[in-house]
């Protein structure tokens, strides 16, 4: 028996996601931080920013209407990019991208792949104070970060399923 699930409840569950985002992305912030100065401000944009985009993404899986809900969603993945996000923003993109269209042949999406970690080599190379384990550990929860956005936005690059949602017929 299938079970249904409003379509309340699904973006409810994507802006839950998008916020227990914000909060280890800036826990990773914090990590990485040499000088650790934060405002209140712009912690309220990394805790809103991704609430916002897993909202979209939530109302993406539960709408009836997939090319207005993709083009919302699509559209709220670039509040990712502004300010500190930025260096994220082709690795998420790109294996959004690339996780989404499983169509393509392997090597296009090994290609696509690649391209995506590209930023994560500035990330490495740029910071001399982050040595051995500390190092490891930050790439770790990099990749994490990168990999529950790109699931995340992939849902607004997917081709419509059957899904089961109450009220969506």
């Amino acid at each position: 028996m299938t079970r249904l699930i409003s379509r309340r409840v699904v973006t409810a569950q994507g802006a839950g996601f998008g916020l227990v985002w914000g909060v280890t992305a800036r826990l990773w912030m914090r990590f990485i931080s040499t000088d650790p100065e934060f405002s209140l401000g712009g912690t309220g944009y990394i805790l809103l920013a991704p609430t916002i985009i897993g909202l979209a993404m939530g109302f993406v899986r539960a709408s009836t209407h997939p090319t207005t809900s993709r083009f919302f969603g699509a559209a709220s993945s670039i509040l990712l990019g502004m300010g500190g996000g930025i260096i994220m923003l082709p690795t998420v993109l790109l294996g959004a991208l690339c996780l989404a269209k499983r169509r393509w042949k392997w090597w296009a999406r090994v290609l696509v792949a690649l391209l995506a970690s590209v930023p994560l080599g500035g990330l490495l190379l740029d910071d001399p104070d982050h040595h051995g384990w500390k190092r490891l550990i930050m790439v770790i929860w990099y990749f994490g970060l990168c990999g529950s956005m790109i699931v995340m936005i992939s849902v607004s690059l997917r081709p419509t399923t059957g899904r089961a949602i109450e009220g969506a017929h």
